[in-house]
């Protein structure tokens, strides 16, 4: 039978009844306050385990709480709206009493704590590290989510789990004429080489590590490569840090809190590695390789996580780099900064100046991202050749072979012969001489092989010149 319009309306306001009494069914313990508290904030609270950290949304990313002055705020809420409630007509008299004196003991530190840990453990409110950035193509803008292979800006949503934001609008069109002439000048011109630069800043927008680089802006001071770093780091913002060279060197170190602190960044900068400073070429690979790194932070247990981050070394030297093979060099683009600018010329407002040309900067990398998304980051000769030549100079036996050696399949050499015309070799051209072992293990990166006929071991496939 069809109810009524009357019965419909009684049902509702039965059902609203219902819904009130509910909410004030919360028990009145620790559960009860967690379930309230929930409730009221659970949209725009997380917690994440693997942190052990509190994140609240808030103007558009989710920012993680160094402490709980913001929850106990956030507490108190919860504990003034029981308060309120103790206001509402169809509770009796001593449920008023009960409600309010309930809210009274939960306003105690002990109690917004327990709060607080009972609300943490709620299946709702908790999110695993992995939630956050996770889509490695969303740059969090101050006005708006931009997705860099849609091109559009998108309104912030909590739901995008964005732990990181850049203080700078996008805005396609805007311009940076100062930062157009500063990459002219320092670039000498070279507009192929301008345009590497902007797809290497366009695939530091992004989250991915695919190219699995490292670059080297090399050369001599007052020649605007600092100056350009710095710029981009105003522009990224949370995204971007810098580390100490000394973090990227052969070390004993075992501890590596400067490598756990990068994590979720994506542009990473360190800055004057001095002369004859060898790189830690394992490190490098790791951190550049794609994979999972391993990390800890000073007292605390060791984490994974996987490098976002693109990496860029500003030298006046160049870093060593002792490895031959194509693991390392593979991933090396060194890009000269040759021109030199007289200290009369020198603008130390620019700095300043390119601060405020951010916004047409970000446009000027969103484009060069677009250009690198389709093209590559392809590399103009004057690149490859230069990072062969870097290649050629860092060889330390490359010489060595190419002065004493001939190579020939059908060849061999003992082992101590070969050493000892490479140590031979190394007094004459005033270099100090590589250990046994490091030599061997560069000729093998080189790619020769050791056999053992009778009581003699032999390098294969080479010789020494007769003279």
């Amino acid at each position: 039978m069809e109810k009524t319009k009357a019965e419909d309306t009684s049902d509702s306001a039965e059902e609203s009844k219902n819904e009130e009494a509910a909410e004030f069914n919360h028990p009145l313990h620790g559960v009860g306050n967690a379930e309230r508290f929930v409730k009221q904030h659970g949209e725009y609270i997380r917690f994440c385990s693997e942190w052990k950290a509190w994140l609240i949304y808030t103007a558009g990313q989710w920012e993680m709480q160094q402490g709980k002055t913001r929850l106990y705020q956030m507490a108190k809420e919860t504990i003034q709206n029981m308060r309120d409630e103790a206001e509402r007509e169809d509770l009796s008299y001593e449920q008023k009493q009960d409600l309010i004196g309930y809210a009274n003991k939960s306003s105690k530190k002990s109690s917004i704590n327990a709060m607080l840990d009972l609300a943490s453990m709620e299946p709702i409110i908790q999110a695993s590290a992995s939630h956050f950035n996770s889509n490695l193509w969303q740059l969090n803008c101050v006005n708006g989510t931009l997705n860099l292979q849609t091109k559009a800006l998108e309104v912030h949503q909590s739901s995008d789990f964005m732990t990181k934001k850049i203080a700078t609008p996008y805005n396609k069109d805007a311009k940076c004429p100062k930062w157009d002439r500063l990459l002219e000048t320092i670039m000498n011109g070279d507009q192929e080489k301008i345009d590497f630069l902007q797809r290497i800043f366009g695939y530091a927008l992004t989250g991915e590590t695919g190219e699995q680089c490292l670059f080297v802006f090399y050369g001599s001071g007052a020649n605007g490569k600092s100056t350009i770093i710095e710029a981009f780091r105003d522009l990224l913002g949370e995204y971007a840090m810098n580390m100490s060279a000394e973090s990227l060197l052969q070390s004993k170190a075992m501890i590596r809190n400067d490598i756990a602190r990068l994590n979720g960044a994506r542009f990473v900068s360190a800055v004057e590695i001095g002369m004859d400073k060898k790189l830690n070429e394992s490190l490098i690979k790791q951190l550049t390789g794609g994979d999972q790194v391993t990390a800890r932070f000073l007292y605390r247990e060791h984490f994974e996580y996987k490098p976002e981050f693109k990496l860029i070394i500003a030298a006046n030297h160049k870093p060593e780099i002792k490895g031959v093979d194509n693991g390392i060099w593979r991933r090396i683009y060194i890009i000269p900064f040759d021109v030199t600018i007289p200290s009369e010329e020198i603008d130390k407002d620019l700095p300043a100046k390119l601060k405020q040309e951010l916004p047409g900067i970000l446009a000027w990398a969103v484009q060069g991202c677009y250009d690198w998304q389709e093209h590559g980051l392809n590399p103009p000769d004057s690149i490859k050749s230069a990072t062969d030549s870097y290649r050629a100079e860092m060889d330390i036996i490359g010489g060595f072979i190419d002065d004493i050696c001939e190579i020939d399949p059908e060849k061999r050499v003992p082992l101590g012969s070969l050493y000892a015309s490479y140590q031979e070799w190394s007094d004459q051209a005033c270099q100090d001489a590589l250990g046994k072992k490091e030599f061997g293990n560069l000729m093998r990166q080189k790619g020769y092989s050791q056999i053992k006929s009778g009581s003699t071991r032999y390098w294969t496939g080479i010789s020494i010149k007769e003279e």
